[in-house]
């Protein structure tokens, strides 16, 4: 079962989504928020069983944008799935920059949803690859270090260090199993492009990332 909130200020919205998931598949809400401020107060505790957070880009009170820039001394790999009608790469990559896991036009239908519930919580993010394209050739300012998350910037720290530990042996340092080292190895490879430890390597060594480098 996927737990979800969903924060819109549009109860037809809301109560539509809510349909169309329980026709879709084993979702549980764990809460419909009418507004920003209402999620920053119970964040705290929302946080401990929701799996995703679906939110809305224009709210009132507070945007989206204005929401996960609150959130980001707190924020510790929660997931947030942003509904939107603004198809603006500036947005995007503001979002992005902010922890977002990616985008849905409202006028999405059911299948559309239920993938992107999908491949974030199964990989990380929605249409990842094409997003990245899509900010790399419209944003000057944008990195894909972005897109990286606090357990795959340890990943590459472990995989840099002098002692050359193999990934069981990360994987104990981690305190993880090896099945989730193998996960975020290949979250990024996929997301940098990249097929090998050397190519970890050279990415912390490129952006700084992690010691010996920084």
């Amino acid at each position: 079962m996927i737990n979800l909130v969903i924060t819109d200020d549009h109860k037809i919205l809301r109560q539509g989504i809510i349909k169309l998931l329980k026709n879709l598949g084993d979702y549980n809400i764990l809460a419909e928020l009418n507004d920003g401020e209402e999620l920053l107060r119970n964040f705290g505790t929302l946080k401990e069983k929701a799996d995703l957070f679906i939110l809305d880009h224009s709210l009132p009170k507070k945007s989206g944008i204005e929401i996960l820039t609150e959130l980001q001394s707190i924020l510790n790999e929660e997931k947030f799935l942003i509904l939107t009608q603004n198809d603006s790469v500036n947005i995007k990559s503001q979002f992005y920059k902010l922890g977002a896991r990616g985008f849905l036009s409202k006028t999405c239908t059911g299948e559309e949803l239920k993938e992107a519930i999908e491949q974030i919580i199964n990989t990380g993010y929605f249409n990842l690859q094409e997003n990245i394209k899509m900010l790399r050739k419209n944003d000057p300012d944008f990195s894909p270090i972005f897109f990286l998350s606090k357990k795959e910037l340890e990943l590459i720290k472990w995989i840099c260090c002098e002692e050359e530990y193999t990934y069981e042996q990360i994987a104990s340092k981690m305190n993880i199993s090896i099945k989730t080292v193998d996960y975020y190895r290949n979250n990024l490879f996929e997301k940098f492009n990249i097929s090998s430890k050397t190519g970890l390597v050279l990415l912390s060594h490129k952006h700084k990332l992690t010691p010996p480098f920084l």
